[in-house]
């Protein structure tokens, strides 16, 4: 029992000498193989990290890269922190359906969100498709009665804030255009409207929806010309041929003319508004709002005849119905189609449409944006439209100022390990070779993660380095005053860095304390330079420490096996 009690210890004492070996070669061999490629997989798993044309596919903040800095403000000035996580969280996936890479979107203060995004050089694109609430609805035009005194526009057939204005009779519908044989523009009210919502210059209109006729081209406030608004909703007394051929004047008496032909009474005055198209569905009222898409069904794609990009999108079994009977009440009407109260398209339904629409006229990047945000959906609040801090960054510039930092970080590491060599001898050397090891392993940190690296990250990160000579001179310095006392080589190693480690470890674990309140008020404040710099600080220390405590520890373990290198005036500086 004692023999085999005695090989189980020897075998534990074998793999514990290799193990942490092993380790550290497994370790090192991943981060090296990380750095080789721009983009590659985390084994074991389908992770996939890095960036193309990026010095080793690493991932740059705006500083280095160039992008975007925003800044928005809800349009409440006291939302609850669930509703301001939740715009977050829309806005994220916006970003992230958009293609940006590790974008940094987080709350400032009580109302205010950061977005940064790396890469994108285009603000407005940005703009367009952060601040949109992207709130989608479908509407008709309701005729409302005109009060007395309220002011009108009946005299220019033109109205603002998405009414228009026209006179009817209370029992009069819009109606649609009549197929009726060709005729001079000027005899039919239906010609003067084709002809002036045609564009003269041959250009087509704006978007439109699929199984209807050309209409209003889509603005942010549709303004129907008056010649348009009389074939939406014609008066009560339209032009026929009967009128248009006068007939001799009757030979009665004037006083009869009166009595058999009274005065008519004026005619009432009807504001049309753009209202929410809503139908009754198994005895429930639905309104088509953005509410009744099915999550996430929104998709690009292209017409097979013309090639145009196409917004195709899924309603639910009741939007889908509602939609069915609203087209078919509304045949030969107006339906406007509204996102973030502008309409975007006011087409004319031709027929009845039983299944979800799908929106057309729009370019490809119209399309992909209005996808995004349709799938995102809307904000549970609202936010100011446009932002209140806006910044870019020149790629250009970043680029010079990483160039700059790479350049400054392998002259002093050189620096330093030049320095290590010269006064610390072989200790040096090895030093120099854990250095070495060091940064391929925060590199390849940084790469797996991954971590933005700004400027102030790459500031920190040879900052690092420095801590990690730290740490080796305080192990030399306790080995040195061992081989002066005479102690054999390898207990010389051994208690100097047991009596190293008590100041390694104040003085690290004070460091990462810092970096913790650093980047808790860097989150705080949005500064997202000081949260890279504690953050890229933070994980050089730590790594530091595994460097010089393990890896530096090993290396001296395997240089000394070596007779010739054990000599102590190989590690005793003159």
């Amino acid at each position: 029992m004692e023999r085999v009690s005695g090989l189980l210890g020897a075998v534990a004492r074998r793999l514990q000498r290799w193990i942490i070996p092993g380790f550290i070669v497994l370790f090192v061999l991943f981060a090296a193989l990380s750095l080789v490629r721009d983009e590659w997989r985390i084994p074991f798993t389908d992770i996939e990290r890095g960036q193309q044309d990026t010095p080793l596919g690493l991932t740059l903040g705006l500083d280095l890269q160039g992008g975007v800095h925003l800044v928005y403000e809800t349009v409440d000035p006291n939302p609850t922190p669930e509703q301001l996580q939740g715009v977050v969280q829309i806005i994220r996936t916006r970003v992230d359906q958009f293609g940006v890479a590790e974008p940094l979107i987080q709350t400032l203060g009580a109302n205010r969100i950061v977005v940064q995004l790396p890469g994108v050089q285009d603000v407005q694109a940005a703009k367009d498709l952060i601040g949109a609430p992207a709130v989608l609805d479908f509407r008709e035009l309701i005729p409302i009665p005109i009060e007395p005194g309220e002011e009108t526009a009946t005299e220019t057939g033109v109205v603002s804030d998405d009414s228009t204005i026209a006179e009817s009779t209370p029992d009069a519908e819009p109606t649609p255009e009549p197929e009726a044989t060709p005729a001079p523009a000027e005899e039919t009210p239906s010609n003067a409207a084709e002809s002036t919502a045609a564009p003269s210059d041959g250009t087509t209109s704006g978007p439109k929806l699929a199984n209807v006729s050309q209409s209003i081209p889509a603005q942010t406030t549709p303004e129907p010309t008056p010649e348009l608004i009389a074939a939406e909703t014609p008066t009560a007394e339209p032009t026929t041929e009967a009128e248009a051929t006068p007939e001799p004047a009757a030979t009665a008496d004037p006083t009869e003319a009166v009595v058999e032909t009274p005065t008519p009474e004026p005619e009432a005055q009807f504001r049309l508004e753009w209202q929410i198209a809503t139908a009754v569905v198994d005895g429930e009222e639905v309104e088509l709002t953005g509410d009744r898409l099915e999550p996430g069904s929104a998709q690009v794609g292209f017409n097979p005849t013309t090639g145009a990009p196409e917004v195709y999108f899924q309603m639910d079994s009741q939007g889908r119905e509602a939609f069915r009977l609203v087209s078919r009440r509304m045949v030969g009407d107006l339906l406007g189609i509204f996102l973030d109260d502008e309409a975007i398209l006011t087409p004319r339904i031709q027929s009845e449409i039983p299944t979800s629409p799908r929106i057309t006229g729009l370019d490809l990047e119209q399309a992909q944006i209005l996808a995004i945000q349709l799938n995102a959906g809307a904000f549970p609040i609202p936010l100011e439209k446009e932002p209140i801090l806006e910044r870019d960054v020149d790629a250009f510039l970043g680029a010079d100022a990483l160039e700059r930092g790479l350049r400054a970080g392998m002259v002093g590491i050189l620096l330093v390990a030049l320095f290590m060599v010269l006064y610390y001898r072989m200790n040096g050397g090895v030093a120099a070779v854990a250095l070495i090891i060091y940064a391929i392993l925060v590199l390849g940190v940084f790469k797996s993660i991954p971590v933005v690296l700004t400027l102030s990250g790459l500031a920190a990160f040879v900052l690092s380095f420095g801590l990690a000579v730290d740490a080796n001179v305080l192990i030399f310095e306790r080995m040195k005053e061992e081989l002066r006392a005479g102690r054999s080589m390898g207990s010389a190693i051994d208690i100097g860095f047991n009596r190293a480690w008590p100041a390694i470890r104040d003085g690290n674990f004070t460091t990462l304390i810092i970096a913790a309140i650093l980047f808790w008020f860097g989150e705080r404040l949005g500064a997202s330079l000081v949260q890279g710099f504690a953050l890229t600080l933070a994980i050089g220390v730590v790594l530091s420490m595994f460097s010089a405590l393990v890896i530096t520890r090993r290396l001296l373990r395997l240089v000394t096996n070596f007779e010739p290198l054990r000599k102590t005036r190989f590690y005793i500086p003159s």
